[in-house]
């Protein structure tokens, strides 16, 4: 069958692991968010079949996820819609500036601490921290929600013989070079790791999204007095409520690779 230049058959890729639904619902949002659907009309569910060249129930499943994370509306009889805050709830930013970029996109924000225990460092935190596995840390964990929708989930995690410097339930609060000079650590280097990867079941529960979904995993382990770990934090991120960007400088002996 000869397809014409508007055909999108190719998008999908039908010998990849993601589920073809998956694909579609990445599709689709991914052109939701570049405006593709301000200057045409959405498709329906037949269009979406033949434009895609895949199953009806495949396409009900893309449309019934975009519907639940209010990318589009849908009722019986009429078109299906995008929904016009679709777009203005997703963050585009480095992490440095975060907040600032919330508060310059006029988006409302709440942090709430869901979680506190206190346990011994296991291997992925030993790693971070540079510390042994008999060490104890406390763990908090805050849930940031983002236009009354779960944005991000942070575990902040600490040596307990630092945590007891700082006194129960300090952790708890927004965290500052300000405030850890008072408590006489004076910071001196972030270190940043960031990935992509599938959210776990307990992660995918608390952000509200299907078990196995991307994620945007962002570990820091902050230095103080320039080599000594004293707290790190592990994120996940939304990646459909935030995107990591940024601009860097180019040496003069740049190649492409």
């Amino acid at each position: 069958m000869a397809l014409n230049h508007n055909s999108s058959v190719g998008i999908l890729d039908r010998s990849a692991k993601l589920p073809i639904y998956e694909q579609l619902y990445l599709e689709l949002k991914r052109r939701i968010r570049a405006g593709y659907y301000e200057r045409r009309q959405f498709p329906s569910r037949q269009q979406a079949c033949e434009e895609f060249e895949i199953s009806a129930i495949s396409v009900k499943r893309a449309f019934n996820r975009l519907h639940q994370e209010a990318f589009i509306s849908m009722s019986r009889g009429r078109h299906t819609i995008v929904q016009p805050l679709a777009q203005k709830s997703k963050l585009n930013s480095n992490l440095d500036t975060l907040l600032t970029d919330i508060n310059l996109n006029d988006l409302t924000t709440s942090v709430s601490t869901i979680g506190h225990e206190r346990s011994i460092a296991g291997e992925d935190v030993c790693a971070i921290l540079n510390c042994d596995n008999t060490t104890l840390v406390d763990q908090t964990t805050r849930l940031r929600r983002l236009d009354d929708a779960p944005f991000s989930l942070v575990r902040v995690i600490v040596p307990l013989h630092i945590a007891k410097v700082f006194g129960p339930g300090r952790f708890e609060e927004p965290i500052s070079s300000k405030l850890l000079k008072k408590y006489g650590f004076e910071l001196s280097d972030v270190n940043e790791r960031i990935s992509a990867c599938i959210a776990s079941r307990d992660v995918s529960k608390v952000l509200e999204i299907p078990d196995g979904a991307p994620v945007l995993k962002i570990v820091r382990t902050f230095l103080a007095n320039g080599k000594d770990a004293i707290f790190c934090t592990v994120g996940y991120y939304r990646s459909d409520k935030y995107e990591y960007g940024g601009r860097r400088a180019l040496p003069a002996s740049w190649q492409g690779v």
